[in-house]
């Protein structure tokens, strides 16, 4: 026990993340504790005690999400330990304290793309399948829950493999008490259950939505919010997103491969690697520093050094909050919700970004499935940013997924990008912008031979070649204006590889209190420019066909009249949670006004 870094007794290190949140004392110590009570019964009166009172509450609270924190990467060794606490102590006492604990596995499953990517979560290597680590997760959550569809899950994940007697693995012995705690059967659907669109709520705020688990050409997207921020393998990702259509198109860059590498911390972990937003604060950079932070300062959030060793810690540290969820709401096109249509989200991140910097900073999410076999999917990011001092940067980013360079037309402000068997197309509807490409193949400190890790002019790569992510590097578009405020409007699309067609993108015009656009002359976005709620009469042109899909988002809860020169195409109500209306009417001068 002295050799641990809890120590012993092991009152060192903190029950939120970190070494502390390891199976130290959920498993090891706890289980050597239930070992021996009866005969020594102090060991359990402090170690228990200690996770009851520490360890429980806190992810409680965060299970609320429907998840654990920490991300993909290292679920496995944390989540994993959380899941070894309650069997033990469920065997212990009869009862397992935690609550939400069944959900989170599922949640987990939920990022699976097929062709064996995962979304990226927090700390890892690239595009990653499933590992034998979610394997003991999902053995272990299926027998303490008695869950099917996770029996069925890890059966498929073990395949012919075998037992393992790794501190990680699932052991024979693991495998025959797992067993005895209740008799269970695989679910036939290996997905039954699981939600094709899943929402993690407060503290976390994010959708992860799919067409179909069967059609393994299905588009999936996940959305994030992120209201507060754990620390430690958890990224400064607040306000991004990530798209799979049959192959990654636009994932997390960058690799994990030293805690505290100048790679993992400044490039991985930070919001330069991720589909967010710089706010680049030209004060906070010295190129000739040797100051690591200030020399490889690339302009994203900055809540490094917030972890928090309790809950009461945690709630109380203002460096944990990262922004709130302003509205969310998703649909299906039919009513036993097997069929997704539409999912939106949307927040306040100014709280992840320095108060020196921004002022404001939102971004709103919206993703339609079309109904086209072309052009299955198109995807509306609206960000409205504030800088302190006009001379900011403002950049939106792209990561670039693929190993092959994208194809830029700066003129149509479009980005094209294949992998496997997919493409994405971006449209930037925003004007006064340029298209930056920083990329390239070769892994090298000359940013003169590859730029795909660069900041400021240095390629940051990882401590070895073997973590390097494979992917090519990203597209900064890049506010060209000297002024505090700034918005971008980018409207993202897929399609298969090598198909050429275009899908038609259009902005609105004669724009009153809005923005947004027109996709395939079929699905309308609209975003409200108030940073409240919009109250008032709301009005733009469209340009499209004589019956498409509104989405129009960022209202105030209540009635809303909507007219298309001047017919009256009905009165539509926005909930309190959304702020979002849905509707069909045609092209041409769209008003939309509270009702009476």
């Amino acid at each position: 026990g002295g050799a641990m870094e809890v120590g012993f007794p092991p009152s060192g290190q903190g029950s939120v993340s970190g070494h502390g949140s390891e199976r130290q004392i959920l498993r090891d110590y706890l289980a050597f504790a239930t070992a021996i009570y009866g005969e020594n019964n102090s060991w359990w009166n402090y170690i228990a005690a200690r996770v009851c009172n520490d360890y429980v509450p806190m992810r409680n609270y965060y299970f609320t999400s429907g998840i654990a924190h920490q991300g993909t990467g290292y679920a496995t060794t944390r989540h994993s330990s959380d899941l070894f606490s309650a069997w033990i102590l469920k065997a212990a006492t009869g009862t397992n304290p935690y609550v939400g604990m069944d959900k989170t596995v599922r949640s987990y499953i939920g990022y699976e793309c097929k062709h064996g990517y995962m979304f990226n979560d927090g700390d890892g290597t690239g595009d990653y399948a499933k590992t034998s680590s979610f394997m003991t997760m999902a053995y272990m959550s299926a027998y303490l829950y008695g869950d099917g569809t996770l029996l069925a899950q890890a059966n498929q994940m073990m395949g012919s493999g075998t037992f393992s007697d790794s501190q990680s693995g699932l052991t024979s012995a693991m495998f025959v008490a797992l067993r005895g705690l209740c008799d269970l059967k695989p679910a036939s659907d290996l997905y039954s259950g699981i939600e094709l669109i899943q929402y993690n709520g407060y503290p976390l705020g994010q959708y992860v939505i799919r067409k179909s688990w069967s059609d393994e050409s299905s588009a999936a997207v996940f959305m994030r919010i992120k209201e507060r921020y754990t620390g430690n393998h958890e990224h400064c990702d607040a306000g991004t997103f990530e798209i799979y259509y049959k192959g990654m198109l636009t994932s997390d860059g960058g690799a994990y491969n030293n805690y505290g590498y100048p790679h993992t911390q400044y490039f991985h972990q930070a919001t330069i690697s991720h589909n967010g937003l710089i706010i680049f604060n030209h004060s906070k950079w010295d190129y000739n520093s040797t100051s690591l932070g200030t020399k490889w300062y690339s302009g994203g959030q900055d809540k490094y050094g917030s972890e928090s060793k309790t809950l009461s810690g945690w709630l109380s540290n203002p460096q944990s909050v990262t922004g709130t969820v302003t509205g969310r709401q998703h649909g299906y096109s039919d009513a036993a919700m097997t069929d997704p249509l539409y999912a939106y989200i949307a927040g306040d991140i100014t709280p992840a970004y320095s108060s020196d910097t921004v002022s404001y900073v939102g971004r709103s999410m919206l993703t339609v499935y079309t109904g086209d076999e072309e052009f299955p999917m198109a995807f509306f990011v609206y960000d409205d940013i504030t800088s302190v001092k006009p001379q900011f940067e403002k950049r939106f980013l792209l990561q670039i997924s693929s190993e092959d360079a994208p194809k830029i037309n700066r003129t149509k402000r479009t980005i094209v990008t294949e992998n496997g068997e997919g493409r994405l197309v971006l449209t930037c509807l925003t004007e006064d912008v340029y298209l930056n490409p920083l990329g390239g193949r070769a892994q090298k400190y000359s940013a003169s031979e590859s730029s795909n890790y660069l900041i400021n002019g240095y390629q940051l790569v990882p401590k070895s070649e073997s973590a390097d992510d494979g992917h090519w590097g990203r597209v900064e578009i890049i506010y060209t204006r000297s002024e505090p405020e700034a918005s971008f409007m980018n409207v993202i699309y897929v399609t298969d590889r090598g198909n050429e067609n275009e899908a038609k993108v259009t902005d609105l015009s004669k724009e009153n209190g809005v923005k947004g656009g027109v996709f395939n002359e079929s699905v309308v976005a609209i975003f409200a420019t108030s940073r409240e709620r919009a109250t008032a009469e709301l009005t733009c042109k469209t340009r499209g066909g004589d019956s498409m899909s509104y989405y129009v988002a960022g209202v105030a809860a209540g009635k809303w009249k909507v007219t298309v020169d001047g017919k009256d195409y009905g009165t539509h109500t926005a909930t309190e949670e959304g702020g979002l209306l849905t509707f069909t009417a045609p092209q041409g001068v769209v008003k939309i006004t509270p009702a009476k």
